[in-house]
């Protein structure tokens, strides 16, 4: 049947044998060269693939250390603040003739202080080891690189003998004289592939996803398909980043850790508060009755106050 129809063709054309084997060669030459550049096209697709897929990885350890290390911090301080506060508590002993509501006043912020950072430290150990339990979670079976199947690697290899199942047009095409090769594949003119080559519609898997018109190709021989749907092949910024994939896993996944995140900074806030009391408490009793010096006990009173409030203004902040 090919022979058929490409006698058809070489008669029609009108032209003599060996210049149909000279047209024949220059368009199985063609096909080849186009075929090699297809594949190097596709080794070099799953290449930015599998770059674009490491940048989302990353995304997912930057995200989680940022609580990873925010939970270091917390746990480091209220080490320390925990064992000043054990200090305090059981060295800092008032002087006997300390009036009754002082003494109770400086054991209970003592005892409260050690309680919450106690409850802070706890908080923090949870909230780091549920954000690194989900981010290997994520990392292995969610966030994968997308590595190309045995399928797809054969699928980008073109054996010579595709250049058979061509029509007999293209492979007798006179070079400018019957027109491109894209003239020859149907539904492949400038036209359809600016027009109705791909479709924008709003998905759950990242910015936009393209449904593609398979109709469409975009080859000159017709057999490769436009790539417009790969969902790694994008250049993704500003806000669409918001919508990608992994981006939502990863706010999904933060529900399980930011609360204790958040309950640890309100518990080592009111810690650090009761400490700061205690500390009032004990200038009171030891600076004013004990040396019988006034001044530097307000003013140590007014330092530690002042520090309190300043610490819950930093606590405050995101």
């Amino acid at each position: 049947m090919v022979v058929l129809e490409s006698g058809v063709a070489v008669a029609a054309a009108g032209m003599t044998p060996g210049a149909a084997a000279k047209v024949y060669e220059y368009n199985r030459d063609n096909f080849k060269n186009d075929r090699e550049q297809r594949m190097k096209k596709e080794f070099h697709e799953r290449k930015y693939r599998v770059i674009q897929g490491q940048l989302w990885r990353e995304d997912v350890r930057d995200f989680i250390s940022l609580t990873e290390q925010k939970m270091s911090l917390y746990l480091i301080i209220n080490v320390l603040l925990l064992s000043f506060t054990v200090t305090m508590w059981v060295e800092g002993q008032l002087p006997e003739t300390t009036p009754d509501w002082l003494v109770i006043g400086y054991q209970i912020a003592s005892v409260v202080a050690f309680s919450y950072l106690v409850l802070t430290i706890w908080l923090a150990m949870h909230a780091a080891v549920s954000a690194q339990s989900y981010q290997a979670r994520i990392l292995t079976q969610l966030v994968r690189l997308p590595l190309p199947t045995w399928k797809e690697l054969e699928a980008a290899r073109t054996a010579a003998s595709e250049f058979e199942k061509v029509e007999s047009r293209q492979q007798f095409r006179v070079p400018f004289v019957t027109g491109a090769q894209e003239n020859f594949v149907p539904g492949h003119t400038a036209e359809a592939s600016s027009s109705t080559a791909t479709v924008e519609v709003t998905g759950n898997t990242g910015g936009s996803d393209r449904q593609v018109d398979s109709s469409v190709s975009t080859d000159p021989w017709g057999l490769e398909q436009r790539g417009d749907a790969n969902y790694e092949l994008n250049n993704y910024s500003g806000a669409e980043v918001a919508e990608l994939r992994h981006i939502k896993l990863l706010r999904q996944a933060a529900v399980y850790w930011q609360t204790y995140d958040a309950f640890a900074r309100v518990s080592m806030s009111v810690g650090i508060n009761q400490l700061m009391l205690g500390m009032s408490y004990y200038i009171l009793g030891y600076a004013m009755l004990e040396v019988k010096a006034p001044c530097a006990a307000l003013g140590g009173v007014l330092a530690f106050m002042g520090s309190s409030e300043v610490q819950k203004s930093f606590q405050s902040l995101p």
